[in-house]
């Protein structure tokens, strides 16, 4: 019978210095990649976690890898214009018997069952399953100041897609995008129920046909952006999975949004993330790019004009955008209609517009 194995490297802290572990995930399924069990492997090879427990001794017995047809797949993504490939993600195909139980990662090594360890406290996990190989030095810094700030929402988002126990993916990487005009866009993987792909415009973030590339607030808001898309993407998958009588997980947004999936058609799926967005988290994006920024965090609903701006740039053109400021020069919000969208253009292309000024850095072009 075929298993899907998919590893991870596992950084976790041991007083004064770093232990490394090998995450091996078990799934039954492909296409739905439903978890089974993961094992931890130390740096010999040896299990130590067997789903978070101490793993049994078993009589010593031939390598089931030694018998067994392992495939490496790989998932690509392909510039259009250069013909670059980006490996987005990768997973095993191995095929063994029924009661034959894996003790090694699919590459062998030594020692199967030996005294094993305690489970990992979740605390010293500080690596996570977001692939950012495929981001610039530049993007990959923000992501990284993005994932150590204080205990806000986004950081707790970004929590669901960290070990151990996680079972969803969220790739990153430049490259190219279906609609030319949008900074980003997230979509779960087809044939896949737990990878999700976040992709930055590449002309977005190269600054394509513009003197300077994007500033880093700019990026960092529409990376906070799209880490909620992605969040709630993820909050879908666990609805099919956990029906309408259990909340998995965060409560207050898993309301928010689950409840439009059962009043409206699915179809409409991404405008109802705009719309949770806009009426629950414009005050989150606010305040972490405040905090991103300026180095001090600020309580939600209290951060300032230009973080606040930002955040609601991420929803122009949406219906609730237009709602609170139409596009009409008699409206008492036209004037704050148009602070907004010079703040976006003044960040996004790092240039003076209107009498905004870009208050970020860009990256070196």
């Amino acid at each position: 019978m075929p298993r899907y194995l998919k590893s991870y490297l596992i950084i976790t802290k041991n007083k004064d210095k770093l232990d490394y572990k090998m995450r091996v995930s078990f799934y039954s399924n492909r296409n739905d990649l439903i978890l089974d069990r993961y094992h931890l492997y130390n740096m010999e090879d040896i299990l130590v976690s067997d789903n978070g427990k101490k793993p049994e001794k078993k009589q010593s017995k031939s390598l089931i890898t030694s018998k067994t047809t392992c495939v490496h797949w790989g998932y690509f993504l392909t510039n259009n214009e250069t013909g670059q490939d980006w490996l987005v993600y990768d997973w095993w195909e191995c095929d063994w018997g029924a009661d034959d139980d894996e003790q090694l990662p699919p590459d062998g090594g030594g020692g199967g069952g030996g005294g094993g360890s305690a489970p990992l406290d979740d605390a010293e996990v500080i690596e996570d399953q977001i692939n950012d190989i495929g981001l610039d030095p530049c993007t990959k810094d923000i992501l990284d100041q993005l994932k150590n700030l204080g205990g806000g929402d986004i950081a707790e988002m970004l929590k669901r897609f960290s070990p151990p126990g996680s079972i969803y993916n969220l790739n990153m990487i430049t490259g190219p995008v279906k609609d030319s005009n949008v900074l980003a866009q997230t979509n779960s993987v087809t044939g896949s129920s737990t990878d999700i792909n976040l992709i930055f415009n590449e002309n977005y973030i190269k600054g394509k046909n513009q003197s300077s590339r994007p500033t880093d607030l700019s990026v960092a808001t529409t990376m906070a952006h799209e880490i909620i898309h992605a969040y709630l993407i993820s909050l879908l998958e666990d609805y099919k999975t956990c029906g309408d009588l259990e909340i998995c997980d965060f409560p207050t947004i898993y309301e928010a949004y689950v409840q439009q999936q059962i009043d409206k058609d699915k179809s409409k799926m991404p405008s109802e993330h705009h719309e949770v967005i806009a009426k629950k988290y414009v005050a989150v994006i606010a305040a972490t790019i405040q905090e991103f920024h300026t180095k001090k965090s600020v309580p939600l609903g209290f951060a300032s004009e230009i973080y606040t701006d930002l955040a609601w740039s991420g929803l122009f053109g949406t219906s609730e955008f237009n709602r609170l400021y139409p596009n009409d020069p008699s409206s008492v919000c036209y004037n704050d209609r148009e602070r907004i969208i010079n703040r976006f253009y003044s960040e996004k292309n790092a240039e003076l517009r209107g009498v905004l000024t870009p208050t970020g850095i860009p990256c070196v072009k």
